[in-house]
């Protein structure tokens, strides 16, 4: 008798029937691209002004190369692009996130890491790189001269999910 009982204890205790699906992380899937954005914020430093320049690129153009990420939930991702034949080829690569909405992409081939600044709003996510420019290491050829200058330039991409 004890033993039947040992024996159930088991079987109601090793049986996990959990039909409850396991988080999966909100950027697996596919993302086509829609927008190619660029964003400048200049700091006012040697006499030039502070400004902003703002400008996004659709990826519907004829012209343009449009990219699909495809997010797989074991940290892979395929990107490929589509040259107006169709989406081609593809580059696959490792990614993961931070707490602080930053996405690591590790390629393993060419031993490079590249991150990003990412946010999802409803079918929509954002993904930029930022570079930062000091007032008195940096210059920008303007009007015939160099001129120190200093900001932030934000470039990236804003997808869909498919």
């Amino acid at each position: 008798m004890k033993k039947l009982i040992l024996l159930s204890i088991i079987l109601i205790v090793g049986c996990n029937n959990s039909t409850e699906p396991e988080d999966v992380h909100p950027l697996v899937g596919v993302w086509e691209e829609e927008y190619d954005i660029f964003n400048f914020i200049a700091s006012e430093c040697s006499g030039v002004e502070s400004y902003s320049d703002t400008t996004a690129e659709s990826a519907n153009s004829e012209d343009y190369h449009k990219m699909k990420w495809d997010f797989n939930a074991d940290n892979t991702m395929t990107i490929s692009s589509d040259e107006g034949d169709g989406y081609t080829g593809g580059l696959t690569v490792e990614w993961t996130t931070s707490a602080s909405n930053t996405l690591i992409l590790i390629m393993p081939d060419e031993d490079e890491v590249e991150t990003f600044d990412y946010s999802i709003t409803g079918n929509f996510l954002r993904v930029v790189f930022n570079e930062y420019f000091d007032c008195e290491t940096d210059s920008v050829y303007s009007n015939g001269e160099y001129v120190q200058y200093g900001g932030k330039e934000e470039e990236g991409w804003i997808f869909t999910k498919q």
